[in-house]
């Protein structure tokens, strides 16, 4: 390790198969880490949130040499996407967001930091920051899914398996799995 080394504990987002969706690193630090403790502001965050199908649990993260990751250039999501997922336009997907493997974004879909799909998913509309959507699901052309931040921080939105959303149509609330909102509606 260097003086390019960074490191910091953060608060990870898993699936229940152990994919990390996002990870908050509230306080990240530059040089070499020291051997602190968990900090107890995190540790009291930890659990399960069976409404989301997620846990979240502490990480400790050490970078030994920054240069090698980027250096001063921005990370994009691309530089970190996993196999068989295809974006149409990068800069609509934002670093923080989870793409399961099969996932389409179309160019004008968009998927916010602390979002994402749980397997195959079309995306052609809009996945707020707090967004999980399941397998098999497709969000329509102009359609838009309300964010956790738009709840005031406490309204979680999930989206089950197979289910649609229609072209410019909208939701502020969970759906289960197979359901279908009209092309229009919100």
């Amino acid at each position: 390790m260097s003086e390019n080394s960074a490191h910091g504990y953060g608060l990870a987002t898993l699936t229940e198969d152990g994919d990390v969706l996002d990870v908050w690193f509230p306080e990240p630090r530059l040089g070499v880490p020291a051997h602190d403790p968990e900090p107890e502001e995190l540790t009291a965050l930890t659990g399960d949130d069976p409404v989301r199908q997620v846990r979240k649990a502490v990480v400790h993260v050490v970078v030994d040499d920054l240069a090698a990751v980027g250096g001063d250039r921005d990370v994009l999501v691309t530089d970190v996407i996993p196999s068989g997922v295809r974006i149409g336009d990068a800069d609509r997907v934002r670093l923080g967001a989870h793409l399961a493997e099969g996932t389409t974004v179309m160019h004008e879909g968009f998927v916010n930091f602390n979002a994402g799909t749980l397997g195959h998913a079309m995306v052609e509309g809009r996945i707020s920051a707090g967004v999980v959507v399941g397998e098999g699901t497709d969000i329509g052309g102009g359609a838009s899914i309300m964010g956790t931040l738009s709840g005031g921080g406490t309204q979680v939105i999930s989206i089950g398996s197979g289910s649609l959303l229609g072209a410019n149509s909208g939701i502020g609330i969970s759906l289960g799995d197979d359901c279908v909102v009209a092309a229009g509606c919100y």
